[in-house]
């Protein structure tokens, strides 16, 4: 399973992907960074719910008692971004809108892309949740539930219920999931 990343290299890499996605201008330097991470905090509340994730998270690996219990709840309250404490996320994956919920033992790669109103997590009976490569793309209102790999580059269609392997670089849609179509490449974003 892989590591968390440190606090300041994944809020660095989420604040430069979410100006990506948000089509401005990606900050060049320290403060330039640092502001831009204070205003989106401030305007985008599923950037703002992520950070408080990469902090609760630091805050607990350095067992702060309490801290990180009361950012959890802020960001299901405040947010609707729900994401459990066994979650592995790589640094720069956005989460427009926040509403989702993301659970049990599940690692998601860098730079990936997680649409409103996605479920990520457990199927009855098993706590092992799913491996989400690098670059993929989930739709809105879509599930991956189980201990599925959903391979680099890959495309989830919105309202897709994933609940068997997808190969990197696919496109899967439907209830259940099937491919759609396959690319060759990295498909990274």
């Amino acid at each position: 399973m892989r590591r968390r990343p440190g606090l300041f290299r994944a809020v660095g890499e989420d604040t430069r992907q979410a100006t990506r996605h948000r089509a401005e201008r990606v900050p060049s330097s320290r403060w330039g960074m640092l502001l831009t991470i204070i205003r989106l905090m401030w305007e985008g509340d599923e950037y703002a719910g992520v950070v408080l994730y990469r902090l609760r998270t630091s805050l607990g690996r350095a067992h702060v008692p309490l801290l990180p219990r009361l950012l959890d709840r802020a960001c299901s309250v405040l947010f609707n971004l729900r994401i459990g404490d066994q979650v592995r996320m790589g640094e720069g994956v956005y989460i427009p809108h926040g509403n989702a919920i993301i659970g049990g033992i599940t690692v998601i790669g860098r730079r990936a892309y997680i649409a409103p109103w996605v479920s990520i997590g457990l199927k009855q009976g098993n706590f092992m949740g799913p491996t989400i490569g690098d670059g993929v793309f989930v739709g809105t209102g879509a599930s991956i539930l189980g201990p599925v790999r959903v391979g680099d580059g890959a495309r989830i269609a919105a309202g897709a219920v994933v609940v068997s392997d997808v190969p990197a670089g696919a496109s899967v849609g439907g209830v259940p999931a099937r491919v759609l179509a396959e690319t060759a490449g990295e498909g990274e974003q």
